[in-house]
């Protein structure tokens, strides 16, 4: 829980860190958003809260619900999670070997999403770089991931897709726009703003020391 490797420091902090984190959010008037509200927003100029912020986190990994679920609850924060097709199971357990992080199960992105603070998101059913795969490949990893979370959870109000590594090519682009993807987020440093492309939305990583300050 608090016992982050040196290696994984570049996209992961401690419980205690985020919760301070969205602690000095929420006193401070920060507001989290859903997609649906980023999308009014950037497609039909709707108001957002003051202050809104948006947390995504890519994968699915266990202790996005055993550690950042319950303080989502805590403080009524949302969050986005863009899940890998593949790495779902129906009991939790490391796919790769024995020093993976233990990835969840569909039961628990139910309750999460049930919840109405969470939602669940495509990050492809292949964790791959686009650069990597194929056009075909890609479009298979995009419809697998697609078609297992309709299964599972139910249709997307919303269809946005989270980039492995942050990978895009044009392809992928214009492939997820016309297929109803109304968003595709990357990994490139920034904040989003009414004029920001909605195919490559940026994100502010937050890495192991950082404070809410």
């Amino acid at each position: 829980e608090d016992d982050v490797p040196e290696d994984r420091y570049s996209t992961t902090i401690t419980a205690a860190q985020f919760e301070e984190q969205i602690k000095t959010l929420t006193e401070n008037g920060y507001n989290s958003i859903s997609l649906e509200e980023l999308k009014a927003y950037i497609e039909d100029g709707k108001a957002l809260p003051n202050n809104p912020y948006m947390i995504t986190v890519d994968d699915g990994y266990d202790s996005n619900y055993d550690i950042m679920y319950p303080i989502l609850k805590k403080y009524n924060a949302k969050a986005v999670i863009f899940v890998i097709g593949n790495m779902i199971r129906e009991e939790p357990g490391r796919h790769w070997n024995k020093n993976t992080l233990v990835w969840m199960t569909w039961d628990m992105l139910k309750e999460m999403e049930d919840s109405g603070l969470v939602e669940i998101q495509n990050h492809g059913y292949l964790h791959k770089p686009a650069e990597s795969l194929t056009e075909e490949e890609f479009r298979e990893s995009v419809i697998k991931g697609e078609e297992l979370l309709n299964e599972k959870l139910g249709e997307r109000k919303v269809k946005t897709f989270a980039y492995p590594f942050g990978k895009a090519t044009s392809y992928t682009r214009q492939f997820l726009k016309e297929n109803g993807y109304m968003a595709q987020f990357m990994v490139t440093p920034g904040s989003i703003r009414k004029t920001s492309k909605m195919d490559n939305l940026p994100r502010i990583i937050v890495s192991y020391g950082k404070t809410g300050e």
